[in-house]
């Protein structure tokens, strides 16, 4: 694949995550997931973008755990 390709497809990513809709997190996870082995596979480095996105989902998912904790 190229750069140019993977930009594209990070930037779809980046859209859904953001828009927060009806993807579910753990989907979004395992595409993050997968472009960034398709970087790695392809000799480059993994952009700090995407990187940032999987914090913001694994953070979400934590904060998750603590809504529904009982106090």
């Amino acid at each position: 694949m190229t750069e140019t390709t993977l930009d594209t497809r990070l930037a779809e990513l980046d859209r859904k995550v953001n828009a927060n809709g009806s993807t579910p997190r753990d989907a979004l996870m395992a595409q993050l997931e997968a472009l960034a082995a398709d970087y790695r596979t392809a000799g480059l480095a993994v952009p700090q973008r995407l990187n940032d996105l999987e914090h913001f989902l694994e953070d979400d998912a934590v904060e998750d755990q603590f809504d529904n904790m009982p106090l």
